[in-house]
């Protein structure tokens, strides 16, 4: 075979990688986006909690998995407070009028 045809049997495992990570890229942005607005979340907090949760790579390991969990209550449990924060306010305005 020629170096030619050799070169360009490389790119037919390339394509669908490819076009796995795009569709993973895809899918990434838009869960973020949606959680981002379900749950009124600046840009900022949502990209650092997607960053987080990337940087944990979650592939066959007990410990990033434990971390990851425990990453993710300690979120709920700050939005928890931020809930609250808002409920307390919108109760003490509500009884001042």
């Amino acid at each position: 075979m020629s170096p030619e045809y050799q070169r360009w049997r490389v790119l037919w495992p390339l394509v669908p990688a490819m076009a796995m990570v795009m569709i993973d890229f895809t899918i990434v942005s838009i869960s973020v986006t949606t959680i981002q607005r379900d749950l009124h979340l600046s840009a900022t907090a949502a990209q650092e909690a997607a960053g987080q949760l990337e940087d944990l790579d979650l592939v066959k390991n007990r410990e990033k998995v434990q971390a990851a969990y425990a990453l993710l209550e300690r979120e709920a449990q700050k939005l928890k407070a931020e809930l609250g924060s808002m409920l307390e306010k919108t109760a003490a305005s509500s009884e001042a009028v």
